[in-house]
């Protein structure tokens, strides 16, 4: 099975339309297809843009993606690095 980690961009995407690539992507994910990882960091970047006013998402939406994300994700802590990673 592939291993994912998906970008903020992807999941609000898919919260404000059910169509187009990031839904595909998330239907994967949903369908076991490809396995989602994240660790705390990205989980805590998860919930803080989709709590941003400008998108308005309810917080009973906000909270079943993330419970979404937990339920079919893999939490991970990979270890620190000092390397540094160009864009």
């Amino acid at each position: 099975m592939q291993k994912i980690v998906v970008d903020t961009n992807i999941i609000i995407s898919t919260a404000i339309s059910s169509k187009g690539n990031p839904a595909k992507i998330m239907s994967l994910v949903s369908n076991k297809k490809v396995q989602l990882y994240y660790n705390a960091k990205i989980l805590t970047e998860y919930i803080e843009v989709l709590s941003r006013a400008r998108f308005n998402f309810s917080l009973t939406m906000q909270m079943a993606i993330i419970d979404k994300i937990k339920e079919v994700g893999i939490l991970i802590d990979p270890p620190e690095s000092d390397r540094e990673l160009p864009d």
